[in-house]
């Protein structure tokens, strides 16, 4: 890739690098407006087809097409585009994190442990959030050790703290483990037999995940950011 650069000092170079195959589309706008709006969006659309069908192995144009069919709820078609990419280039860590948050949508448990523990065994440092779903997901399938290990996990990676909610979590699953002590030391309080159930907001825009006690007394509420 050959690039023109300007330095501080007002002095322009021209360098080169080998690029980055994992890079994605950015629409800045040009030309007084913004080309990010749904007609410039449908036009990127129609070039990732047009890239894909003359090199259908061209990962980055099939996970940039899924997402775009995402963002228009376009599930399936979606979930195909991100096999694809993954299809063309199997270590392509992106697809699986999309692919995780459709499953952790339709809240299918079981793929989303699958999902994630494939990122992670790609990439085990840099997706605190998939750790964070794994956790979820084994909580559900009554995978109680693991679900904590991932949830540890998390926390480890969250050096800032923007994940404050895997406190709940860890309480909730050392409370089913009957580790009291365990589960009141990360601000849990126990009020009976927990369930950790899975919650649209209504706008669509995001996904919560909410602690319940039976019958439905809400706890504490996990916000998933949308990526």
């Amino acid at each position: 890739m050959r690039a023109r650069v300007c330095a501080q000092s007002g002095q322009t170079a021209v360098i080169r690098t080998k690029g980055n195959k994992y890079g994605h589309i950015i629409l800045r706008g040009g030309g007084g407006r913004p080309n990010y709006d749904s007609v410039s969006v449908n036009v990127a659309e129609k070039e990732l087809e047009k890239a894909v069908q003359l090199y259908p192995k061209y990962a980055v144009a099939w996970f940039e097409l899924g997402r775009i069919r995402e963002s228009r709820n376009e599930v399936e078609s979606a979930r195909k585009a991100y096999g694809e990419a993954l299809g063309a280039d199997a270590k392509f860590v992106k697809p699986y994190h999309q692919l995780a948050g459709l499953s952790l949508k339709e809240q299918n448990w079981q793929d989303v442990a699958d999902t994630t523990g494939r990122l992670i065994k790609l990439d085990p440092v840099d997706y605190a959030d998939a750790y964070f779903y794994n956790s979820v997901a084994n909580y559900y399938l009554k995978n109680l050790d693991a679900a904590e290990k991932s949830v540890r996990e998390a926390q480890k990676l969250d050096t800032r703290n923007q994940m404050p909610k895997t406190n709940q979590l860890l309480g909730v699953i050392l409370a089913e483990k009957q580790d009291f002590a365990g589960a009141a030391e990360n601000r849990y309080s126990i009020f009976g037999p927990v369930d950790l159930f899975f919650a649209n907001q209504s706008d669509g825009a995001q996904s919560d995940f909410c602690f319940a006690s039976q019958p439905a007394a809400k706890l504490s509420r996990f916000t998933r950011r949308t990526y």
